[in-house]
């Protein structure tokens, strides 16, 4: 596999590009990036996984010493067959309530994020989304922030679709 590159806004803290199949250059030498745009080498880890029980989520690491951009495939438990795949938005946030979650403190998940457009984007899934899909990045992110196992945030789904839908 060839090696990849991208660009990284150091303000911003976020990828500015596509993936590149090699560095930056003009004419054979370097090329010049804004100051707060720093090259880095894509490096892909991949964790074992059992396929039955399991699938993957990306994480990524940022290390802007060695300048690599690390992907990390981390498995993460799969919904239990009995959890329904999507719901509702308003039959999560009823069956969040009966798990005793406040809905604030999503709220507060939200407005922690960084960088403004991130954060944007994520308030409008969070608000203006028609269903809400268990394996969802946001769901599986808020679920660990909320300190959530799997079994918890399979038995809100089951509770949103058997309750509320």
């Amino acid at each position: 596999m060839s090696e990849k590159y991208i660009w990284y806004d150091t303000v911003k803290e976020q990828r500015v590009s596509k993936f590149r199949n090699e560095p930056y250059t003009v004419d054979g030498k370097p090329g010049v990036l804004p100051p707060n745009v720093v090259e880095l080498r894509v490096i892909r880890v991949m964790e074992p996984i059992d396929l039955d029980t399991q699938m993957y989520t990306d994480v990524i690491t940022v290390d802007l010493v060695s300048k690599k951009y690390i992907i990390t495939k981390t498995p993460i438990a799969k919904p239990s067959p009995t959890s329904p795949y999507e719901v509702a938005p308003s039959a999560l946030r009823m069956a969040m309530l009966d798990a005793g979650i406040d809905l604030d403190a999503v709220d507060t998940l939200i407005a922690a994020t960084s960088d403004p457009t991130e954060r944007k984007k994520i308030q409008i899934q969070w608000e203006y989304s028609t269903t809400i899909r268990r394996d969802h990045p946001l769901i599986i992110s808020f679920g660990a922030d909320l300190g959530l196992t799997e079994n918890q945030i399979d038995t809100i789904f089951i509770n949103a679709e058997e309750n509320y839908a």
